[in-house]
């Protein structure tokens, strides 16, 4: 999930790029404006799932990367033990020829 739904507003449902939504609901026996509050309540629920599915992916990605900044941490401290070491024994080679 790439938009963080934490952050989006509900729409209020009234405008007309909604009337067909609107109508979905609206009968005989449920109005206008109750279908204005269905889809909101609609929408608040997709939202609040959308919502906490996004928090656990960025916990998890945020887990994933603390694992690969170790790893990479401990590949640096390798390289650079090995190194010393070489240059501890190029030391050694050379006092010893001496």
């Amino acid at each position: 999930m790439c938009i963080n739904p934490t952050t989006l507003s509900c729409p209020t449902f009234t405008g007309p790029n909604y009337a067909a939504a609107r109508a979905t609901f609206t009968s005989n026996t449920v109005t206008e404006e109750q279908s204005i509050a269905i889809l909101i309540m609609a929408w608040k629920s997709i939202n609040a799932s959308d919502s906490d599915i996004w928090r656990r992916d960025m916990v998890e990605q945020a887990a994933l990367e603390e694992a690969e900044n170790r790893r990479v941490a401990e590949v640096a401290e390798t390289q650079a033990a090995a190194l010393e070491a070489a240059r501890v024994e190029a030391q050694q080679d050379e006092m010893k020829k001496n």
